[in-house]
């Protein structure tokens, strides 16, 4: 008996730290072959600190032989509930080259 594959596959991992916890989810489409990782990194609220939270993430799409058309990655810092610092950057890829990257 065939058991089919699923269409998206994704995880998720908490891990918890003494100042707050880091959270790391990611999944994969294989029909549009899309795989999206992300990882949070929040450090709680303490007295002489207001609550940190850093957010990387990293999408990612793919040819039907496996190998990636573009990458696109974003880093984000929120400080009290408020963006701080913000960063984007585009890399496009063509037959497992280099084409062009943006900032």
């Amino acid at each position: 008996m065939n058991i089919p594959k699923k269409i998206i596959k994704r995880t998720r991992d908490v891990i918890k730290t003494d100042s707050g916890k880091n959270i790391q989810t990611s999944s994969y489409n294989r029909i549009t072959g899309r795989s999206v990782s992300k990882e949070k990194d929040i450090t709680d609220k303490t007295k002489a600190e207001p609550r940190t939270r850093y957010v990387e993430k990293q999408v990612v799409k793919r040819d039907k032989d496996g190998n990636w058309k573009s990458e696109k990655e974003t880093r984000k810092l929120f400080t009290g509930g408020r963006k701080v610092k913000s960063d984007t950057t585009y890399t496009n890829y063509k037959k497992g080259g280099l084409i062009k990257k943006k900032k």
